[in-house]
């Protein structure tokens, strides 16, 4: 469908049009009385009345005005057509305050006296002069229509003194045009006004997220720092742990920052929990391999604590402990959600430990409580096994 349209479209004959020239009586009927013709008066000054049903919205086609700041722009870009929907001398916009014109219309001064002229004369929509008094900017015949602005964006038609008056197609064709803008006008409002209620909405929204999600880091470091110093062996210990935790969440809530806390990516974060492990003497002995799929940011929070946990056990107690140890990280999505399988070889047994530390409570408690999925860690004599399942309505729709 074409955007624009030619304004003659607008140019649409009215139920009071004249019969056409050549239809005669019809058949049977008695010819019509000859009529005497009425003396004409002369005016100096004559303002047309408007018939009521003129320069209302009216059925015309109103893609020539585009919704949005483009409709200015498409009267401008059309005004030499303004000429083919009313036929006259030359045609004179105001639109925004800057004069514009086409065919032989006066210069920017006199367009500017005639829109300040028409604005103490009358509030009307349409204004037709057969003939401008003599205090007028300029002289001849003029008709104008007012665009719903304040101060008015005005459209005017002039015409010499010995033209043509302005005849009621005139004046239908200068109402179809101003209903066309009146209604492009109500659209283009009632647009505005949608994305402000949607913009309101969602300010609200990202403030109440953003309170929630405060409060949820805030409450996680309290765990983190009570958890830390409970197990601490000394200060520096302390220090040197919760700052480790700290910098996992950090690294998982970069990820969610820059997709703007809609989801975070699985192997980046995969990557930034391991990669401090995997440098040095363990370069190489880290193989991690899944579909990239997309973590909700709850999901992510957690899930990046649960691996920080296990690569620093593997690192301090397990299979990166030693030189010929490995790691191997698989994971794949099913129909309930995620699957995720940690398993070390090559390293140290793993023995079931007298007491329940920081990283088993963030494994199999955590996950369970904050997300309704699932860790469960298993101690072999060839290592460390860890299943992890996180449910299908924490992870993102694939992009």
């Amino acid at each position: 469908m074409r955007n624009e349209v030619s304004f003659a479209d607008l140019r649409q004959p009215t139920e009071a049009a004249e019969p056409a020239l050549d239809a005669g009586p019809p058949t049977g009927a008695a010819p019509p009385a000859p009529r005497r013709a009425a003396p004409r008066r002369k005016r100096a000054a004559l303002v047309r009345p408007v018939p009521p049903d003129i320069g209302r919205p009216v059925p015309c086609p109103l893609a020539v005005l585009r919704l949005g700041d483009q409709s200015t722009e498409c009267l401008l870009r059309h005004r030499a057509d303004l000429l083919d929907l009313v036929p006259a001398t030359g045609v004179a916009l105001l639109l925004d305050g800057q004069p514009a014109r086409a065919g032989r219309a006066p210069g920017d001064a006199t367009i500017l006296a005639l829109a300040a002229w028409l604005e103490e004369r009358s509030e009307a929509g349409i204004m037709a002069f057969d003939m401008l008094p003599a205090a007028a900017p300029s002289a001849g015949r003029l008709l104008a229509i007012a665009l719903p602005r304040r101060p008015h964006d005005w459209i005017l038609w002039l015409r010499a003194a010995e033209a043509p008056p302005w005849n009621a197609a005139d004046l239908a064709a200068a109402g179809n045009l101003r209903g066309a803008w009146l209604e492009a006008s109500l659209r283009r409002a009632e647009s505005e006004a949608a994305g402000h209620r949607t913009a309101q909405s969602h300010q609200a929204f990202v403030m109440a997220e953003l309170d929630h999600r405060l409060k949820n880091i805030l409450a996680n470091i309290q765990a983190l720092l009570r958890h830390s110093r409970r197990r601490a062996r000394d200060t520096d210990a302390f220090v040197h742990d919760f700052e480790a935790r700290l910098h996992a969440m950090a690294r998982a809530h970069d990820l969610l920052h820059a997709s703007r806390w809609e989801g975070a990516r699985l192997r980046p974060l995969v990557a930034e929990e391991l990669g401090p492990h995997a440098d040095g003497q363990a370069r190489g002995r880290i193989a991690a391999r899944g579909p990239n799929l997309v973590l909700r940011p709850r999901a992510a929070m957690s899930l990046s604590l649960a691996l920080h946990e296990l690569a620093t056990n593997a690192a301090k107690h397990g299979a990166l402990s030693v030189p010929d140890g490995r790691v191997g990280l698989r994971w794949h999505r099913t129909p309930a959600g995620l699957v995720m399988r940690w398993e070390e070889h090559g390293g140290p047994p793993a023995p079931t430990p007298s007491r329940r530390g920081f990283g088993l409570t963030v494994i199999e408690r955590s996950l369970a409580y904050e997300l309704g999925g699932s860790g469960s860690l298993e101690f072999t004599p060839l290592g460390l096994r860890c299943s992890i399942r996180i449910p299908a309505d924490q992870l993102g729709e694939p992009g």
